[in-house]
């Protein structure tokens, strides 16, 4: 196995999954990915392969653009399904809708509390408790800023594969002291009109860094893919 995850107990059987081999062999009906880019890039394409869905919940990942295309043309290969949770916004099915008109543009803005940005405060020498006044973290492409950040921003590449593209989606990210929770703000602007998108979502209870709700957004992809197929 990669560094950085490990494969886990298998639902059904409670047996012990040590390898994706052992993983592929059990049969499951549907795999969901929880554990980070590498394991996107090192176990979803075999997996797909062998005819089994994915949710993939790191989104980010899907920011190399040759990863996603192999993991679609996996997909269509071998009659499996890439599956995309929307994560911790809504009001992309409105993103999808007007996104191939020319001239649309799509801007996020990605504001949380210190805490949830402990670990790239103290690269910066900070503390939570240092930033007194809203911080700048990044400012530019989806792309740039789902890789330089990927536990914090699989939302970026969300809105960016839903609507204009990874390059074309401006990205800005807030560490806040006023935030109260994790605020995600869009805009979107083009020739169908303008819309603006905010959630102010409670942190997860055991990681700051993504949104309750989330999880509950996983959740319902696994409901979804279930119900389709009653």
């Amino acid at each position: 196995m990669g560094a950085g995850y490990r494969l886990t107990k298998l639902t059904r059987t409670g047996d012990d999954i040590a390898s994706i081999d052992a993983l592929i062999a059990a049969g499951p009906q549907l795999v969901v990915e929880a554990a980070g880019h590498q394991a996107v890039t090192e176990l979803a394409p075999r997996v797909l392969a062998a005819g089994i869905p994915v949710v993939v919940c790191s989104i980010g990942s899907l920011a190399d653009a040759a990863l996603l295309q192999r993991l679609e043309d996996l997909a269509a290969q071998h009659g499996a399904r890439l599956i995309l949770p929307a994560g911790a916004v809504g009001g992309l099915d409105y993103l999808a809708a007007v996104a191939r008109l020319p001239g649309t543009q799509v801007s996020y803005i990605s504001r949380k509390p210190p805490t949830a940005w402990a670990d790239e405060l103290a690269a910066r020498g900070l503390t939570a408790a240092d930033v007194t006044a809203e911080l700048v973290l990044f400012e530019g492409p989806a792309d740039e800023a789902a890789v330089r950040f990927p536990k914090n921003l699989n939302v970026a590449a969300t809105l960016a594969l839903s609507g204009i593209g990874m390059r074309r989606t401006q990205v800005r990210v807030l560490v806040d002291p006023a935030a109260a929770g994790n605020i995600h703000e869009i805009a979107i602007d083009g020739p169908a009109g303008s819309a603006r998108f905010s959630f102010n979502n409670a942190p997860s209870p055991d990681n700051p860094k993504t949104s309750w709700v989330t999880g509950l957004s996983v959740i319902q992809a696994v409901r979804s893919y279930f119900n389709d197929r009653a």
